[in-house]
């Protein structure tokens, strides 16, 4: 069976990190990728390492109005592509791309997966065609709250996944050599992971960063701004003494070599970073909203606080830097929750399933 994937982007960041997972991991004795991606970009080589054909077609954003004449052009590109090839399915790897799925798809009676990775709302769902795909898959059950009743037989809740032989521990001495490159040793060390944005939460690190330097704990930043008004925070964080790191070649070394991971995100469907540090055994605080809530237990695998009250996550923070022991607990309990919820072949196996069902129908 042939899988065509639709992608909106060509970049490295979340959602097409757990698209990589995903084909990483298929069955290709059974399930042959090919990918569609819209524009040149890093993904490509990643696609090139796992063996992945893939093939640039330019999909213009769906909403825009004086993009019709590229959207008609790429329909027309897209159509031709699945008329001289032999593809099962076509699988949306976010809401972006479903209209192209559905155009095309419905044209040559292929069924059409979406895949959601955002918070949508009820607007979205109607302008993008998501009602009009045969199959949803939700990568929450936030993500999945926001379909009435009549579409709920068609959504799927299957959480991105991540591979936990590769998000484990890193060893000690590699630990030590990586906080004495950094001119660290023992002491308490606060990390964040992501991008550096107010979106993020950023701009809350910040409102706290003053009190944790006076109780002796070190700030390590890792990722990059993307957005230039975001700027003045990655400027801040550099006057106030905290390690920027840029992007993390190596996450599960960062997320080892950390004491807690702080994810004060404003709006999130999943928690990536969360789930990965938690499978480093690294105990995560994090703001009690969407998709992160379904990840971090509060009181077991780490802390959930209120984005209203900036000054529980730091009494939340201080609670497990003054507690080695119960970090250790915490960080025991996130290594078995990723292995038992987040496992990357258990929720391929759960995606495998929806391909076979969709295109074969009910066994």
């Amino acid at each position: 069976m042939r899988i065509l994937y639709l992608l909106s982007s060509s970049n490295l960041w979340g959602a097409r990190k757990s698209f990589l997972e995903i084909l990483k991991f298929i069955n290709r004795e059974i399930f042959i990728p090919f990918t569609i991606l819209p524009r040149p970009g890093p993904l490509e080589n990643e696609l090139r390492k796992i063996q992945v054909e893939y093939r640039i077609i330019h999909l213009p954003p769906w909403r825009k109005w004086n993009r019709w004449r590229e959207r008609k052009k790429a329909l027309k590109e897209l159509l031709s592509f699945l008329e001289e090839n032999n593809f099962s399915l076509i699988h949306a790897n976010s809401h972006f791309v479903t209209p192209y799925a559905i155009k095309t798809g419905k044209l040559l009676e292929l069924p059409v997966i979406t895949h959601i990775r955002a918070l949508l709302t009820p607007d979205k769902i109607r302008k993008y065609l998501i009602q009009k795909s045969d199959l949803i898959i939700c990568n929450s059950i936030a993500s999945s709250q926001v379909f009435l009743p009549h579409l709920q037989q068609k959504v799927k809740v299957i959480y991105n996944g991540i591979d936990t032989d590769y998000y484990k521990p890193a060893p000690l001495e590699k630990v030590k050599e990586f906080r004495k490159s950094l001119g660290l040793s023992d002491e308490p060390i606060l990390g964040y992971l992501g991008k550096i944005s107010r979106e993020k939460g950023v701009d809350i690190l910040l409102e706290i960063l003053p009190e944790l330097k006076r109780q002796g704990i070190k700030i390590l930043v890792g990722g990059e701004v993307r957005r230039e008004r975001d700027k003045d925070l990655e400027t801040a964080l550099k006057n106030s003494g905290a390690v920027l790191l840029g992007n993390v070649d190596n996450p599960p070394l960062f997320y080892s070599s950390i004491n807690i991971l702080f994810f004060p995100t404003r709006i999130e469907s999943f928690g990536r970073v969360a789930v990965e540090s938690l499978s480093c055994k690294t105990p995560v605080i994090a703001s009690r909203v969407g998709g992160v809530k379904e990840i971090v237990e509060d009181g077991k695998t780490g802390y959930l606080f209120s984005l209203e009250n900036p000054r529980e996550a730091l009494e939340k923070i201080l609670i497990l830097v003054n507690n080695p022991q119960k970090r250790k607990e915490m960080g025991e309990e996130g290594r078995k929750k990723a292995q038992k919820n987040f496992e990357i072949r258990k929720k391929v196996k759960e995606i495998e399933e929806m391909y076979s069902y969709i295109i074969g129908g009910p066994s």
